[in-house]
């Protein structure tokens, strides 16, 4: 048997960024109708704190890595529709060049504009591959079909970047549990 000292509370290098251990998120409630811009909701929803668990009283849920970033956000898709506003052209303009302000959950499927529901996309990306996702999604709730919880997950090769590098999708059409991955590029 091999026996090496290890110290278990170091912190790991990954891509040149030091991993922060484990922590437990805080939870904080939120009620919807009371997000309105000068609130404490409306700020926590569009400058979300570190390491927390949001939860909506509408159902969405959403949590945050050590840097505010967005790592995951459940939701149930509706056919409400919601407004768009500019703080989805201002997301964009954090990304990469030719990145627009993309919706989580869009604005079609009962999304807001809040910043925790908006990510920087490439421009094709948003108008292709996940354009065409949502649409599998509002064809099935039209079609009058069972739509579960969507889960996202984000993978960041860097945590501080509000750009994701890929998504994952959890989500479920009649029961059947699907999953989709997409990479934050061009699919060209």
């Amino acid at each position: 048997k091999l026996k090496a000292d290890f110290d278990p509370s170091l912190n790991v290098q990954t891509n040149g960024f030091s991993l922060p251990p484990k922590t437990t998120l805080k939870v904080i409630n939120i009620k919807a109708d009371q997000a309105i811009k000068g609130t404490k909701e409306y700020d926590i929803l569009n400058n979300p704190p570190a390491n927390s668990h949001v939860k909506l009283d509408n159902g969405t849920e959403f949590k945050t890595n050590s840097y505010g970033r967005v790592d995951e956000v459940e939701f149930q898709p509706s056919l409400t529709k919601n407004p768009r506003d500019s703080r989805q052209t201002a997301v964009g303009k954090q990304g990469n060049k030719g990145d627009v302000g993309g919706h989580i959950q869009g604005c079609s499927l009962g999304g807001t504009c809040d910043n925790f529901n908006l990510f920087p996309q490439n421009s094709n990306f948003n108008n292709s591959a996940y354009k065409k996702w949502e649409n599998e999604i509002r064809g099935a709730l039209k079609n009058g079909e069972q739509v579960g919880k969507v889960k996202v997950q984000f993978d960041r090769s860097n945590p501080t970047n509000i750009r994701p590098d890929s998504l994952k999708i959890d989500y479920s059409i009649n029961g059947v549990k699907l999953r989709k991955t997409f990479t934050n590029e061009s699919s060209k």
